[in-house]
């Protein structure tokens, strides 16, 4: 909100007659996200400061880098289940990047498009269950292997992270929180004419996000394969915990439970060291010295097993297929215990 008031008071400054602003669809007053409530307000700012002004409320914009369609590209790729909220049916109308860049150029040189508000979107609907499938089969997969979770869990999983790349994805909880929300024009359609497909960021090269970044790229490489394993990680285990409660007829977790939140991390830590055992069971002798020292060069024990498996990933060309099978593996045989005593236990490798 205040970067809004900022850029306005510049143009006023500089006699910048034309201001054309970025929201988001799902911005009106008293909007139940606090994301779209900041860009409601931030819209009221632009239609009271006397430019000439056009605003867009895009849907989910996707392109190289985004925070949404890249993410679940991600996922698709990485881990063995997508959790899915719900039933999946909420429909989605992604848009690329490249559509709305236009439509802001084109707003500039149409006069009829000032103190007009517009809602922008792709031209096909999507069920959310739909939308993974097209993006595992850009991917070169059949289809997406999903998991349907209440919110709470997924909520419980987001309260856990820590790192910043996390808190941003945690913006795309408010557009699947709003089940059936369609495009619909405010003042007639957006000048772009979408076509139905995915479409490729135009710009080749770096990704965005990586600009000005001091870190090697071997850094930059081992930063991102540990998100990815910690992502993996926490998706098995939350499928892990609202199967053996379901097994034994307990309640699926909530966010809002202290005692759900702490199970789920200590199934989280439980689960990493399972497959750390399973993975060492079977590792070539000549690479387990250099295992055990990237292990060892880890900040502190508790960071240790995770150092490994960030090691195993960067050696193991099937390193993610064994991942899958032994978690599979782990699944099973506590799935078959879930519903003797004693299963909790169990669950955080204790006997």
């Amino acid at each position: 909100m205040q970067a809004t008031r900022n850029m306005l008071a510049l143009a006023r400054k500089a006699g910048v007659p034309r201001y054309v602003q970025m929201s988001a669809l799902g911005a009106r007053p008293g909007a139940r996200a606090r994301y779209h409530q900041t860009k409601w307000e931030a819209e009221e700012a632009v239609r009271a400061s006397g430019l000439d002004w056009t605003i867009f409320r895009p849907s989910i914009i996707f392109g190289r880098g985004d925070e949404f369609v890249s993410v679940l590209g991600r996922l698709i790729k990485r881990l063995p289940v997508v959790p899915v909220l719900g039933d999946g049916r909420y429909r989605l109308q992604p848009i690329p990047v490249e559509q709305v860049a236009d439509a802001f150029a084109r707003s500039l040189r149409t006069p009829a498009t000032i103190r007009q508000t517009y809602e922008v979107a792709g031209p096909t609907p999507y069920a959310f269950l739909d939308l993974l499938d097209e993006i595992a089969r850009a991917l070169g997969r059949a289809r997406a292997r999903k998991i349907h979770v209440p919110l709470g869990p997924v909520r419980l999983m987001l309260g856990s992270a820590h790192h910043a790349g996390r808190r941003e994805r945690c913006r795309s909880l408010a557009l699947l929180r709003r089940p059936g929300a369609r495009a619909r024009a405010a003042a007639g359609r957006a000048p772009a004419d979408v076509p139905p497909t995915m479409s490729e960021w135009p710009h080749k090269g770096a990704f965005p996000h990586q600009h000005g970044d001091a870190r090697g790229l071997l850094e930059r490489i081992e930063a991102q394969l540990r998100e990815r394993i910690e992502e993996a990680i926490e998706m098995a285990a939350l499928k892990l915990m609202v199967d053996t409660r379901a097994r034994a007829g307990r309640p699926a977790p909530e966010s809002t439970s202290a005692a759900d939140r702490t199970e789920f991390e200590g199934t989280a830590r439980a689960l990493l060291h399972r497959l750390r055992a399973r993975f060492l069971a079977e590792l070539p002798a000549d690479l387990r010295p250099r295992y055990q020292q990237a292990e060892s060069a880890a900040a502190d024990e508790a960071a240790r097993p995770l150092a490994g498996q960030v090691f195993l990933a960067r050696q193991l060309p099937d390193y993610w297929q064994r991942f899958e099978h032994y978690q599979q593996e782990d699944a099973q045989e506590l799935l078959a215990d879930a519903a003797k005593p004693g299963w909790i236990r169990r669950l955080f490798g204790q006997s």
